[in-house]
């Protein structure tokens, strides 16, 4: 399986790519884990829905392809909502 750092590039390239329609500054990384059933990364991250003012955060949340003969790619966008800690 490709590396997490991989799979973080890909989300930063993508990021780049719709940066009409996300917002790139201040872009936190949430949340990482592999799916080694799906060779897959799931990746969380957070931008400020208002980039000009102190505001909520908005949650995405990535599956990118994690496969060694893949290219990293990002398999989907979703919203996601932050999970309450325990």
């Amino acid at each position: 399986m490709i590396t997490a750092k991989r799979a973080m590039d890909s989300i930063g390239r993508y990021i780049r790519e719709f940066s009409q329609y996300i917002p790139s500054n201040d872009i936190r990384l949430e949340e990482i884990e592999p799916d080694d059933e799906k060779r897959e990364w799931i990746i969380t991250v957070s931008y400020p829905e208002n980039p000009l003012t102190e505001s909520k955060r908005v949650y995405k949340r990535f599956r990118v392809d994690g496969s060694e003969m893949g290219e990293a790619e990002v398999k989907s966008m979703k919203n996601a909502t932050p999970e309450v800690p325990f």
